[in-house]
């Protein structure tokens, strides 16, 4: 806690100056805010790093456009926040939108498509929605195979696969979500 605390000052410090070299409606506003955001998240101060990521929003939108790759981004960010809070409902709402918007410009089966997708399914998981979460992870897996065997999101997408198969298994069909959410609440899941 103690490096985010001597940060935070440097980074509120840095936005100021990108403020005042290049004005408000700057691009690298933008990336300043998401630093700031990040640290604002890993200190557990959700409501400030959910207003700083909706200004971040509504600049890159004014500047860039709703569809560009940095409100992508920006929208990635907002919904860490949301899952943070455990507002799950808000969460989905936004990776929906997420993965709808990344479909356009990304093959259905592009590596980003399955960051999406893995996402939301872990949302579903959270909100204990396993006959729904563990159709997405098998797409997400079907899709990051093309990665290799070896690479971390491949191996990342078979693990959640492998857990959400066991524990329909362990549960027997029945309770499945109350047992996730007791796994969950343990820390099982990220």
């Amino acid at each position: 806690m103690e490096d985010y605390e001597r940060a935070e000052p440097l980074y509120c410090e840095v936005l100021e100056s990108t403020r005042r070299l290049f004005g408000d409606d700057n691009i690298e506003i933008i990336t300043d805010h998401t630093n700031l955001d990040f640290i604002y998240i890993d200190m557990g101060r959700y409501d400030e790093a959910e207003n700083l990521t909706r200004k971040a929003l509504d600049k890159s939108e004014s500047i860039q456009g709703y569809e560009h790759s940095t409100m992508l981004e920006k929208r990635n960010h907002l919904v860490l926040v949301f899952e943070r809070k455990k507002i799950y409902q808000e969460a989905e709402k936004l990776w929906r939108e997420v993965l709808h918007s990344k479909e356009r410009p990304f093959e259905s089966n592009s590596p980003r498509i399955a960051f999406s997708i893995c996402h939301l399914a872990q949302n579903y998981v959270h909100q204990g929605r396993l006959e729904e979460a563990l159709p997405l992870h098998e797409k997400a897996l079907q899709i990051r195979t093309s990665l290799g065997d070896d690479h971390y999101q491949n191996l990342e997408s078979m693990a959640y696969v492998s857990f959400m198969m066991s524990t329909t298994q362990i549960a027997g069909g029945r309770g499945i979500a109350s047992h996730c959410a007791t796994r969950t609440n343990r820390g099982a899941w990220l």
